[in-house]
């Protein structure tokens, strides 16, 4: 990964971002160290739960990202001038009412610059699948259901001022509650990315994939699913 934030700064780019689940960098944290202290200026941690179990058991893993591990990163985040943002996906049985919205909020708030809750994508994100895999089939909630759970957190909210785009990087609406760790919401429940890039193909996205090569996220024809790295 570092020769790729190497590589992207040489451009002159002001701001390189990453989203990970943090599990390498919670078991080695001289690793975290120099991750943090790569030249990123954004850090995404994908954090779905607080609770060991309830982490591992979304993840599929026995590596466990705790609160700790957290404030860990916030440190070393806070060291090298990097902006640190907790992402969390709400589904059935996961911060799916404002109370857990708001408890899960709570916990994190102190270890992140800000939050963004996001709902299930009706189709899998990674790039060219296109088919709803079982896990969302039987935890996504209605587009209604997540509209009235990200009003319910902006109503509860209403001394802090609210921005919303409904047209941002990407063509996905969200909400940003100004707060000293702002909550962002993210609608994209309402589905503009995806006709956007596949049917008016007016953007793109390049994804670093685990093995290495990029992709063009969203393309759906074989011959588009790699791009070469300079």
């Amino acid at each position: 990964m570092f020769k790729y934030v190497d590589y992207i700064k040489s451009l002159g780019a002001n701001k390189v971002c990453t989203t990970t689940n943090g599990h390498r960098l919670a078991k080695d944290k001289s690793y975290a160290e120099r991750f943090f202290a790569s030249g990123l200026t954004h850090v995404n941690i994908s954090l779905m739960a607080t609770q060991r179990e309830q982490q591992c058991y979304i993840t599929g893993s026995k590596t466990f990202v705790s609160l700790d591990d957290m404030r860990d990163f916030k440190q070393m985040a806070d060291k090298n001038g990097v902006m640190l943002r907790v992402n969390n996906n709400v589904f059935v049985d996961n911060n799916d009412s404002l109370e857990e919205i708001l408890e899960f909020y709570r916990q994190v708030r102190n270890y992140c610059h800000s939050v963004k809750f996001s709902p299930l994508l009706k189709t899998d994100s990674f790039s060219t699948v296109n088919e709803v895999t079982e896990f969302n089939r039987t935890h996504i909630l209605s587009d209604e259901c997540y509209d009235n759970l990200w009003h319910s957190v902006e109503e509860h909210f209403t001394e802090y001022p609210l921005v919303r785009n409904k047209e941002t990087f990407g063509f996905v609406e969200y909400s940003m509650i100004l707060l000293p760790a702002p909550i962002i919401l993210n609608y994209n429940q309402h589905g503009q990315l995806r006709n956007k890039i596949v049917n008016e193909r007016k953007i793109n996205n390049i994804k670093l994939l685990t093995t290495g090569e990029l992709s063009l996220s969203w393309n759906r024809e074989e011959k588009d699913y790699f791009i070469e790295c300079v």
